[in-house]
């Protein structure tokens, strides 16, 4: 990806490596992963469930275990990968945007610290 700078691919291989390792078709296909303010890295996968709506973004898990771990530091960045489908041609690991396109878990990530950024495909 072009116009990326250092530390938002850092990111990125980090949210990748979450999904390479914990990937499970229609199970966990969602890697995110988010810088606090003082430098440390939290990666989460999506927890999806067959319960009617149930599931859990990737962005929510990084985001909680950052929050447990350290408490309220600030979020800089976060971002969030899709694993592609098994049979699909294409097998890339791509950057989507946060919490499929909707933009909650940036906006929750701007709550919790206003100003983080999110790491979005280009338009």
């Amino acid at each position: 990806m072009t116009g990326l700078g250092q530390r938002d691919r850092e990111l990125i291989a980090a949210a990748t490596d979450a999904i390479k390792r914990r990937y499970r078709n229609d199970w966990q296909e969602v890697g995110a992963a988010l810088r606090t303010r003082d430098g440390r890295i939290y990666t989460g996968v999506n927890l999806d469930a067959y319960l009617g709506r149930m599931a859990v973004c990737a962005e929510a898990v990084a985001l909680g275990r950052a929050v447990t771990d350290v408490g309220e530091t600030g979020i800089e960045t976060i971002v969030a990968v899709r694993h592609p489908d098994p049979d699909g041609a294409d097998q890339a690991i791509v950057v989507v945007s946060p919490c499929g396109g909707r933009g909650n878990h940036r906006l929750a990530a701007e709550q919790v610290q206003p100003g983080a950024h999110a790491v979005r495909t280009p338009r």
